[in-house]
Order: C-alpha cells, then structure tokens, then sequence
C-alpha cells in the first residue's frame, strides 16, 4: 500500500499524520491525527495521541486509546470489523466507535467523554459508565454501561445499564434496561438515605420509547417518561414522579414510589406497585397481575387501565385512582381507593373500601366478605345492569338517592347476607346460599314504578315492598310480600303475601298466608279480586276475596271470607271464616275425603261444591268478630253434591242454614247446630240423612227420596219428598213437629207412646206421652203399628 507504514512487533514510535498498518506484535504509537489499520488477530495497539481514525478487523486484538491519566486526549475514532477483541478507550471524545464485530469488549476509563457509539455485531460489550453521547445498538445480545445521552436499540436481547440517561428508544426485542440516577449507584444515594423527597428532585427525566417486544426496563432516575408500545414488555419504576404507558399486549408496569401515573391499554397487561424503597422495608417482586398500593404510594397513584389485570391488595393510608378506558379489565381491588368505569364490559373483585363509579353496565363485581356496600361503594348511572356476586357477611344498602341500584344484578351466593336494594325495571336479585335476608323497596324517586325480577333459590328470606315484579322462590324460601301486582312463581316456599294483583303459582309444598285486606290497605275494595293463587301442596292461608286454585297433592286451607278456592288435591284440610267479605266458595273436585270447617258463616252464603267425599263442620265463634259483626247467628251453607258422592254436614252451636243441591248427590249426613234454628234442605238430591239440631229447626229431604229426618228438642219442621221411600224419625223433646209430605215412614223412640190423636183442619195430631205434638200436614189419617206410621 502506497504511503502505508507498516508496523510489525513490540515497537515504540512516534507518528503524526500517518497511515499506519499493524501487522504483529504489541506497538506503542505516540503522536495523532494517525490513520490505525490491522487485519491480523492477536496484536496489541497502544496510542497515546489523540485524533487517530483506527480500523481493526482481527480477531482477540487488543487496542488501548488515549492517557487515562492525563485525560487530555480526544478525537479518535474506531471501526471495529474483527472479534473478540479488547478494547480499552481513553481517548474517544468528540470522536466516534462502531462495532460490526462480535464478542467484542469495549471499555471507558476516562472520567468525562462524550462519544458517538454504534455495535452492529452481536454479543459485545460497551462498558462506557463514564461516556455521554449517542448509542445506536443495533446488534444482538450486547451489553453497554454508559452515562447520559440518547440510546437507541433496535437488536434482540441487548442490555443497557445507563446513568442519567437523556432518552432510550428500544425497537428491538427483549431488551433490558437499567437507567440509574447517579454514576455508579444501584440506587440512588437521597433514596437510600430516606430524605428524598418528590420535589427535592428536579432533574429532568430519562424519555424511554418502546415498540419493540420483550424489553425490560428498570428506571432510578425522578420524572422519567417511559412508553411502551410493544408487547411482552416490562417496565419499573423506582423513582419519583415517573410516567408509564404501556399501549401494548402482555406487558407490565411495577412501582416502587409515589406520585407515579401509570396509562395501560394493552390487552393483558399487569400493573404492579409495592413496598416503596424508602419506606425502609424494601419488598421484593410482587407477584405477577399484582397492584399492592403502600401507604406511601397509595394516596398518589393513579392508574388508567385498559385491558389489563389489576389486583390491589395493600390496604394504604390514601385512595388510588383507577380510570378503566377500556373493557375486558380484570381488576380485584381491596385496598380502597375509586374506580372509574365508562366502558363496562369489566370484571371486578372489591373490598377494603373500595368505590366503583359504573357509569357503564356489562361489569362483573365480585365482593369480598364481610363488606359494607352502599352507595359509596356502588355508584354511577349506568344505563344497562352490571352484575353484583355476594359472598357471605355482606351488609347491603343501595337505596341512597341517587343510585342506579335500578340497573344491577345482584346475585347472592354466600350466607349470611343481608341489606335493602331497589326494585326497578332490569333489576334482578339472585338469593341463593342459606341465611340471607333481603327487603326489596320502592324506590321514591324513580319515574317507573315496573320492577325486577327478584328470585330466591334456597333457605332465605326475602321481604318486597316494591310492586310489580317477577318473583321466583324455591327450595324452602321464606317471602314477605307486602306490595301488588307481582307474580309470584316457585316450588317448595314460604309466602306471606299482603297487597293486591298478585298472581301466585307455587308447586310443590308450600305454605301461603294472605292478610286481610283491610289491614294493609288504606281503603277496603269488595268488588275485585285481591290476590290470584296457583298451588298443589303445603299450608295456605288466604286473607279475604282470594282465588286459589290446587292442582294436586294435599293440603292444609285457611280462607278468610270471600274467597273461591278450588281444590282438586286428594284428603284437604279447610278451615273458611266468613268475616268482613262473607262466604267462601269451595269446589272440591279431587279424591279422598276432604274435610271443611266454616266457621262464622255469615248471611253471604258459603258454597261448597263436593264431587268427591267431603266431612263438612259448620260452627259459629261466639266471641267477638272482625268487621264489629259480634250478633253473627246465621250460617248459610250451600251445598252442591256431585254424582255418587257421600258427603257429612255437621253444624254446632249456630243456626244452620244448609241447602244440598245436585240431583244425583246421595248419602249426605247432615246435622244442624245444637242451638237450634237450623234450616237443612235437600234440593233435589235424595238419601240423606238429615238431623235436627236444637228446636226449631226445618229440615226438607231431598226430592229425589229415600231420606231419613231426625227431628229433636221440638218445634221442628219436616218434610219429605213425597215418594214414599223416606224415614221419619222423632225423638221427643215436647214441642210441636210439623210433619210435612208424608209419604213412606215414621218411627217414634221407643221410650214414647201415642196418647191421644185428633184430627183438625185437614191435618192429624198425634200427642206423645212426653208432651210432644206431631201435625201430619194435609194428611187426616195415617197406619200405625206400635211406634211405626206408615203413609
């Protein structure tokens, strides 16, 4: 090479302005402004001038740059093409190195330089701790220490450890990166002592730029800004005053400071925050989807979470800020602190205090136990139902002005809950677990009075004040219903039910109690129908004009006047009072013997049609009764026998008014009250058995014929069909019994003899030995054997 000075062995000269190429050994250059080659492997190069251009391309080569003592030394520059070579650099201010060799180990020991760096190979190591300047790392796996300046890398896996760095952008993959806030430290000295403080610190930032994948960056230094918008990537925070957006998937943010504000819109993104280092119980990693809020920390954090995963586990001495942009948020919260939702679509866990603004629906909040939710807790407007899940301890009350409790899904699945929520249109209430208890009420000042649909699923009360709603019960609910208009559906529960146009279908056995509706209602109304009801089995008390229609299985009934059951269940139990709505209509249409106990049955007729076998009890309280009916005497009982049926009437006490209708109904024993005054008819049915109760009684066998008449004490009033198939029979007392349509038989007790007869006015008189006075009505003569009359 022409004008090149060839250099071989461990020589010591002085060269200014040359081109100098090293072909061996180990040489000593003095002097500058030097043009450096050498392609061989193996040599060592010291230059103690300044301002050399030097290009080695051999491999475990050795180059010492520049008076470390005397740090005067600057302007050269370096091409490095070769490998594993050692480079120690003195003297590389205001000049310039690239590195396009591999496993290359570049140092600087100068205190103050500032220099332009590029490593384009792989596996080489930059320790400049002292350098300022710009670094481009384009290669892959490199490892570079410097101080402060611009870095930019753009390889795979590169590491960076930087002191006061001005800006990094990583565009490559899997970086790490390490900004420090003063040379040397692994912490910053005012940390460590505990006395830093937010604004102690004004130094600007460290700008950190993100687009590539699977960096690490660590930042010391206060008011660094550090934005990520590629995926797999972790960024942390140790200092004062930082920034972090994480805009990418899979990545994560920690801090370990205050006044932090943290931006995440990545899917699959973790924010993390603990123990801050100068608390002086530094913690170690947090666990992974971790938001632990110190005391320290928590007062003035905020985050802005996209679709990331937040838990907040650290109770603090502050609330956090938690601005949710976007949905498919996963967030448990249960240190405190307030979270704000427009976007819905989220899924959270909260306790501790924790406030949730829902100014959106579609959320999923799930309690922690023993909390204390009201409208502090759930607040927000939103304008389609979020989903409450309940474990268990909870105390609830959403019923705070103000609150869209109208637009939840609270759904219980714990025990021992309890609270007061509203009842509004696409609301629902899931009470499920045992030991709960809930009041629905109405809320004051909603514009809407439709409710929700409320269901309880298990060994759990619940009490409804609001109207209009979908109630499902089952499984050994208890429901206190005391509003209208709902419909009431379920298997197996316990309701107690006031209000009116409640419809009501329970299966199963249930139990029912229905207040009169006079102890509810500001007004009485006889005209409509209060409450509708649809059971089979169980217990049933109904207050006053009910309608309750069994399907099946057995059951134990209460009616309270003016109500009409049908009951097509098998051996009933029915107890109907007559109070202030009148009688109760019965049809009892299913199989077995029921059994019928009226009781007060006023001058409004109770009806009972009986197509099966029914034991019927009629008896008057003689006590005071409600609706100041306290003279009530009469009880009208009308009853419609069906086809082949074998029916029993007993009255006691009262006087009996009791009509038999069905033409084919036969064999109905009935007796009238003791006391007397008991009318008993037979309509059109026949083979009954009718027993006078007292005195004064009328009793008319059926028309079809073949009855059998007991009279009693006296003054009784008789007739028969008229068919010559019936039985009269009379016990004496004294008295007049007027014996009416004789036709068949008549049977004096046999402890009476006929004294004396006469015939009057068309009619025959018979006088018994015991005072009594028989009148055979329309008759003048009648066949006698013994105590038998015959007609």
């Amino acid at each position: 090479m022409s004008g090149i000075i060839t250099i071989a062995g461990s020589v010591y000269g002085s060269y200014s302005g040359q081109n100098l190429d090293i072909v061996s050994g180990s040489p000593t250059i003095n002097g500058g402004s030097n043009t450096v080659q050498s392609s061989v492997s193996g040599v060592g190069i010291v230059l103690t001038g300044g301002n050399n251009a030097i290009s080695l391309g051999g491999s475990a080569d050795t180059l010492v740059a520049g008076d470390a003592a005397s740090g005067g030394v600057s302007g050269d520059t370096l091409l490095l093409t070769g490998n594993y070579n050692t480079i120690e650099d003195n003297g590389f201010s205001g000049g310039g190195v690239t590195i396009n060799g591999s496993y290359n180990n570049f140092s600087s020991q100068q205190r103050i330089e500032t220099s332009n760096i590029v490593v384009n190979g792989n596996n080489d190591t930059v320790s400049a701790t002292y350098m300022n300047g710009n670094f481009v790392i384009a290669g892959n796996n490199a490892l570079v220490y410097a101080n402060n300046g611009a870095f930019t890398v753009s390889g795979a896996n590169d590491t960076v450890f930087a002191a006061n760095a001005q800006s990094i952008l990583v565009t490559g993959s899997g970086a790490t990166v390490l900004v420090e806030a003063s040379p040397g430290s692994t912490f910053p000295t005012a940390l460590l002592g505990g006395a830093a403080q937010a604004t102690q610190d004004s130094t600007p930032g460290t700008t950190i730029s993100i687009t590539g994948s699977g960096a690490n960056v660590t930042t010391y230094n206060n008011n660094d800004t550090v934005t990520s918008s590629g995926n797999g990537n972790s960024v942390s925070l140790l200092s004062f005053g930082d920034s972090a957006t994480l805009s990418g998937g899979n990545s994560s943010v920690s801090a370990q400071s205050q006044t932090e504000t943290i931006s995440v819109a990545g899917a699959q993104d973790t924010v993390s925050t603990s123990t801050s280092l100068f608390s002086g119980t530094p913690s170690s990693t947090v666990p992974s989807s971790t938001v632990a809020v110190d005391s320290v920390v928590a007062a003035s954090t905020t985050y802005n979470a996209g679709t990331s995963t937040i838990v907040d586990t650290i109770p603090g001495g502050g609330p956090s800020t938690v601005n949710v942009t976007a949905g498919g948020t996963s967030i448990i919260a249960t240190a405190g602190g307030t979270y704000n939702d427009s976007i819905g679509g989220n899924s959270y866990t909260i306790g501790g205090g924790t406030k949730l603004n829902l100014a959106s629906g579609g959320n999923t909040v799930n309690v922690a136990d023993g909390q204390f939710l009201t409208q502090d807790t759930l607040g927000g407007a939103a304008g389609s139902p979020n989903t409450i899940i309940l474990g268990s301890g909870n105390i609830v009350d959403l019923t705070a002005s103000g609150v869209a409790a109208g637009y939840d899904i609270l759904s219980v699945n714990g025990s021992g809950n309890s609270g007061f929520i509203y009842g509004a249109p696409a609301s629902s209430l899931y009470l499920g677990g045992s030991g709960n208890l809930f009041a629905v009420l109405a809320n004051p000042t909603a514009s809407s009075t439709a409710g929700g649909l409320l269901s309880i699923a298990g060994a759990d009360t619940l009490s409804v004040w609001s109207g209009n709603n979908s109630i499902v019960a089952n499984n050994g609910a208890s429901l206190f219903v005391v509003s209208g208009n709902n419909t009431i559906t379920g298997d197996n529960a316990a309701l107690t039910l006031q209000g009116d146009g409640n419809m009501v279908n329970l299966t199963g056995q249930s139990t029912i109690s229905d207040s009169n509706p006079w102890q509810y209602g500001t007004s009485t109304n006889t005209d409509n129908v209060q409450n509708q009801f649809t059971v089979q089995g169980g217990q049933f008390n109904l207050g006053g004009k009910d309608t309750l229609l069994q399907s099946s299985s057995s059951a134990a009934i209460t009616l309270t006047g003016g109500n009409s059951a049908t009951l097509n269940g098998a051996n009933d139990s029915i107890t109907a009072t007559d109070q202030l709505y009148g009688g109760n209509n019965i049809i009892l249409g299913g199989s077995g013997t029921d059994s019928v106990h009226l009781v007060n049955v006023s001058d409004s007729a109770a009806t009972i049609n009986a197509n099966v076998n029914a034991f019927v009890t009629a008896s008057d309280d003689t006590g005071p009764k409600i609706g100041d009916l306290n003279t009530n005497s009469n009880e009208h009982l009308l009853f419609i026998g069906g086809s082949g049926t074998s029916n029993t009437v007993f009255a006691a006490g009262s006087n009996t008014q009791v009509t038999l209708f069905g033409g084919s109904s036969s064999n109905n024993i009935v007796s009238g009250g003791d006391a007397g005054n008991n009318s008993l008819n037979g309509g059109l049915g026949g083979g009954n058995l009718f027993r006078a109760g007292g005195t004064n009684d009328v009793l008319i066998g059926g028309a079809a014929g073949a009855n059998t008449i007991v009279s009693a004490a006296g003054n009784e009033t008789l007739t028969g069909a008229g068919l010559g198939n019936d039985l009269f029979s009379i016990t004496g007392g004294g008295g007049t019994d007027m014996i009416q349509n004789f036709t068949g038989q008549l049977v004096v007790a046999s402890t009476l003899t006929v004294s004396s007869e006469t015939v009057s006015g068309g009619a025959l008189n018979v006088y018994l030995n015991d005072g009594t006075h028989l009148i055979f009505s329309g008759l003048t003569s009648v066949s006698q054997n013994g105590n038998l009359f015959t007609h």
